[in-house]
């Protein structure tokens, strides 16, 4: 697949804004010989409601899905992998391994990253997002991880080295947003493709059609906080109403700001020497949601496991592998392809999670 194609893809203000390139990265790059792997995967159900002072829903597949991911990276042969699950994953934890991954990785080393919580948008204060003013964040257990910190940490990894982050979280709960998903699930419902979207969840309460009620009440007044008592799914991001006031409390707007002051002129994609792929769980106008009855679990991610396990073409490369994971999907979450960093052709047309 050609770059040109691959940029087409990109959606813009995704989890990690723009596509920044650097420097192409030599074909010798990946020259035989041992390389190292590290992996680090983040799963945040229930965050600390003190961080997240306008409210935060609990979810419940978030840690099980960055299990999944660890089982994969072991898998794979992974020589050192991380997981941080519920309070493990603060800011500073999330951070410290990042940095430990960024000192030990060379040029063809690997660095495989997964993120499972909710996901939102706060405004930016840094002026680093010209096209929608908005900074992405992760919600972590004790507060925000934002997109500008993030690209910082992924600037500290030499040239050469390969980034694959998966987030399995979306950006924004309007009202609209989750208006539109309801929507898309009523579709869904009324072709009697119910199964494929439900299937998700065996055990959700109510029959299809009680479902298909209150996806119609939930398309008229995009209220996300009774969705997984009523269909067994949840949406994974927060309101902007509360992304702000968890960005503003007093006692934590020191440390956003920090992450937004160090980060400097390091926080955008043209900062990053190393080639970095993001594979994200949904569209920027969209939702990734979670089953949240049976074994708990993200769509994405288990669309994500099953491609692998389905051995999908053995040079399949990370763009048609998401390709074949948006198959199985429903129309109103369909994932997203992001390259950043240093073009490499050489990565991005490589088997997924290959050492």
């Amino acid at each position: 697949m050609t770059m040109n194609r691959r940029r087409a893809l990109v959606s813009l203000g995704s989890l990690i804004a723009g596509v920044g390139f650097t420097s192409s990265i030599p074909r010798n790059a990946y020259a035989q010989g041992t390389r190292n792997a590290f992996s680090l995967h983040i799963g945040v159900d229930r965050p600390n409601p003190a961080a997240y002072p306008g409210g935060i829903s609990p979810l419940k597949g978030c840690v099980n899905d960055a299990n999944d991911y660890l089982d994969i990276a072991k898998k794979k042969k992974f020589q050192k992998s991380k997981l941080l699950k519920d309070g493990e994953a603060t800011i500073k934890e999330v951070t410290r391994y990042i940095f430990h991954a960024a000192s030990h990785l060379n040029s063809g080393d690997i660095f495989f990253v997964t993120y499972a919580g909710h996901g939102t948008q706060v405004d930016d204060r840094s002026g680093d997002e010209a096209n929608d003013r908005k900074d992405e964040a992760w919600c972590l257990h004790d507060g925000l991880f934002l997109d500008d910190w993030q690209y910082f940490l992924w600037s500290k990894f030499k040239p050469g080295v390969r980034i694959l982050v998966v987030s399995d979280s979306c950006h924004s709960g309007t009202v609209s947003r989750v208006a539109s998903a309801a929507r898309g699930l009523m579709a869904d419902l009324a072709r009697g493709d119910g199964a494929r979207t439900l299937g998700l969840a065996p055990n959700a309460r109510g029959s299809q059609g009680n479902t298909r009620s209150f996806a119609d009440r939930l398309a008229r007044d995009g209220n996300v906080g009774v969705i997984a008592d009523n269909i067994g799914l949840a949406p994974r991001t927060i309101t902007p109403e509360q992304a702000e006031a968890a960005f503003t409390q007093p006692e934590r707007n020191p440390i956003y700001v920090s992450q937004q002051r160090e980060a400097g002129s390091a926080s955008v994609p043209a900062s990053v020497g190393a080639t970095g792929i993001l594979l994200a769980g949904c569209q920027d106008h969209q939702l990734s949601w979670e089953a949240s009855t049976g074994r708990p679990g993200g769509l994405f991610t288990q669309q994500f496991k099953k491609s692998l396990a389905e051995n999908v073409q053995p040079t399949v490369g990370y763009s048609n592998f998401l390709d074949h994971i948006a198959q199985a999907m429903p129309e109103y979450q369909r994932p997203n392809f992001f390259p950043f960093g240093a073009e490499d052709d050489t990565f991005f047309n490589q088997t997924p999670l290959t050492i």
